[in-house]
């Protein structure tokens, strides 16, 4: 794709010096490219999204940075959550105060926190597709957590829950 776009462009009366190949080593032989030259970045001629496609249809094969991201903090949340009290993890409590036995509450401070908080903003993302086992039920909350089939109970019946005063308990209080 890239060397056609190269190719067309040249045929139009455009100097390879606007055109500079970059990161070939990361792309192996399918370089992209983008407008301008070293002083000015200028714009890509490849739309990201087919940058990111698979090579089986049709794009680079590039790994969405984005995703990879996001599913490397929520591989670090679920560890938390299932946590052996490893320093790192007390590190966090520590610092963060837990909320519940699976995570810490939502950080507000704004200074030295960007990455816990980066981390701890996809919680609601790994909770509402987990499912808790409840084994002795110590660690499993009776109204928050999503032990039932249908969801967690605070949703389910909202109603009954504001009548309780103790909504924080386990399953095993």
């Amino acid at each position: 794709m890239a060397h056609r776009l190269l190719r067309d462009a040249e045929a139009d009366g455009w100097k390879r010096s606007d055109f500079p190949i970059i990161s070939e080593s990361c792309l192996g032989d399918s370089p992209y490219v983008r407008m301008g030259n070293k002083e000015k970045k200028g714009f890509y001629l490849v739309k990201w999204k087919l940058v990111i496609t698979g090579k089986k249809n049709g794009g680079l094969g590039i790994k969405n940075l984005n995703l990879q991201s996001e599913a490397l903090q929520m591989k670090w949340l679920w560890k938390y959550a299932n946590g052996n009290q490893l320093l790192w993890e007390r590190v966090i409590e520590a610092k963060y105060i837990p909320e519940g036995k699976w995570m810490t509450k939502e950080v507000t401070t704004p200074y030295g926190v960007s990455l816990w908080m980066s981390i701890r903003n996809l919680w609601d993302e790994v909770k509402n597709n987990s499912k808790v086992k409840v084994f002795d039920g110590r660690k499993t909350m009776f109204w928050k957590d999503n032990w039932h089939e249908k969801g967690n109970l605070e949703e389910l019946f909202p109603d009954v829950y504001n009548l309780f005063t103790f909504q924080q308990g386990f399953i095993a209080d």
